[in-house]
């Protein structure tokens, strides 16, 4: 369907202002008010100015400097957000908002972080022990058949101090 210049001006001018009148308002539902394809529509926008997210965004990024907290549900501007390495884009809530919803989540979460880290440090301890009992019986296989008396009682000196261990286990 072509448009005259004059019908493309007016649409230019019609389509941002529409879209922007409802913030729940999606480029489908634009394109179906005006009979228009969803393409087309985009692309008004984006020559308006109108930053989107995403293809599946239902508002527009950043208008005017601004950008809608999905948290508080105010339009804060948009230096209050953090912004995404990967595209410089800000984030969906702003900093302050970002840091109440971190904080609930890391406290809610915490409790299972603190029984993963215990796990992890019993199954180490586990191991520790595992691996100095070895290291006995290898040093009293050592003292059995050889006569690195010296080496083994350096080793055996080791095992007195629990501190010395890691260094023990890296010198060997």
């Amino acid at each position: 369907m072509a448009h005259t210049r004059a019908r493309r001006a007016e649409l230019a001018k019609l389509i941002p202002e529409y879209y922007l009148s409802d913030k729940r308002l999606t480029i489908p539902a634009v394109a179906d008010h005006f009979n228009l394809s969803n393409s087309t529509i985009a692309r008004y926008l984006h020559k308006s100015g109108i930053e989107m997210r995403n293809s599946w965004s239902r508002e527009p990024a950043v208008v005017d400097g601004m950008k809608l907290c999905r948290i508080c549900n105010q339009w804060k501007d948009a230096k209050l957000h953090f912004y995404r390495r990967h595209n410089g884009r800000p984030y969906t809530y702003c900093k302050p908002c970002d840091k109440t919803r971190a904080t609930r989540v890391n406290s809610v979460n915490r409790k299972k972080k603190r029984m993963r880290q215990e796990k992890f440090r019993d199954a180490a301890k586990r191991a520790n022990i595992e691996a100095r009992l070895l290291l006995k019986d290898a040093v009293s296989f050592i003292k059995q058949i050889s006569d690195y008396a010296p080496i083994v009682n350096q080793i055996e000196a080791f095992f007195i101090n629990e501190k010395n261990t890691l260094q023990l286990l890296e010198m060997i």
